[in-house]
């Protein structure tokens, strides 16, 4: 069923927007001023499927950013900190951002709920992604949306690809969680190889010194608020803003959205994309546990005074 809504407009726009089977549409119908309604097609299968929070920012300009969190749905410390950036955003006396904004704070909230890195049965939604370079597109023969294995990607997956290729964001900040907490010798040793918690990009081509200064900048603010960043060695001879693709384990193959928003597809062009991990994988417990509060709030305070600013 396909059907029209107006989403008012108060100086956000809280959109749900329904992850579908394979196939799901979102549509912009109209451009996305500040002081006026967003017309959007939501294309609602009569199976249903899980609301998916999103936010919207406009800014003084229509160059875009985008955070989410909850790709992993163990990782609930990530999810805090991305909530804890929409509340800047949502306050009265906040000033009006320079780039427009999406924030889709949880991208699988019912496995969030269950605390569960991936659907069962389903590989891990971080390697997903289409091949490096391609656009994702629906597969007759599968009956399906494939991912870079040929796998049938998750309705949260496309819906995410979707939302990318019509807001082709400059910046995505992809808040995760690590549980490599090991900071002994031996631990550290491991990081090397394996990452652990830090704030790290995978850079474009042609791109790296600019994207690996606002990762180590936004490492470095961190930092100095007190953010635990084993993994990025800073003031060290091994001071690093890259992921160790290439000798950390991984949960499934595949292409993850780093590998592949970091390389320009016919649909947009190439994507700074910057990785934020959490030192551990808990939340503050709603502020329960006042350090964790601090060390989340801290990293939201990052993305918000280092990577929203131009």
């Amino acid at each position: 069923m396909r059907k029209s809504v107006l989403f008012p407009k108060s100086g956000w726009i809280f959109l749900f927007l329904l992850a579908t089977a394979a196939g799901l549409s979102f549509t912009i119908k109209s451009s996305v001023p500040a002081s006026a309604p967003v017309a959007a097609e939501l294309t609602t299968p009569p199976t249903g499927g899980p609301n998916i929070p999103v936010y919207y920012f406009p800014g003084e300009t229509k160059r875009h950013l985008l955070v989410i969190s909850g790709i992993h749905g163990s990782e609930a410390g990530g999810v805090e900190v991305a909530e804890m950036f929409l509340q800047r955003l949502q306050k009265q006396d906040a000033p009006k951002p320079y780039f427009s904004l999406i924030v889709v704070p949880v991208l699988f909230p019912e496995n969030l709920a269950s605390r569960l890195r991936a659907t069962p049965g389903q590989p891990d939604p971080n390697r997903q992604m289409p091949a490096v370079g391609k656009d994702h597109r629906f597969e007759p023969r599968d009956g399906c949306y494939t991912d870079a294995h040929q796998r049938c990607m998750e309705p949260e997956v496309i819906f995410l690809l979707n939302l990318i290729n019509h807001y082709k964001p400059e910046r995505i900040a992809s808040i995760h969680g690590h549980r490599n907490t090991d900071t002994s010798p031996a631990g550290l040793l491991d990081m090397m190889s394996g990452g652990g918690p830090s704030i790290t990009t995978d850079p474009r081509p042609g791109h790296e010194k600019k994207d690996d200064a606002l990762a180590l900048a936004m490492a470095l603010y961190a930092d100095s608020l007190g953010v635990r960043l084993p993994a990025n060695f800073l003031r060290t001879g091994r001071q690093t803003t890259r992921y160790p693709n290439e000798t950390a384990i991984k949960a499934s193959d595949g292409v993850s959205l780093g590998q592949w928003g970091s390389r320009p597809t016919p649909s947009r062009q190439a994507i700074n994309v910057v990785t934020v991990e959490t030192f551990g994988y808990e939340n503050s417990g709603g502020g329960r546990d006042p350090w964790r509060w601090r060390e989340l709030d801290a990293l939201a305070t990052t993305l918000y005074n280092v990577f929203m600013k131009p």
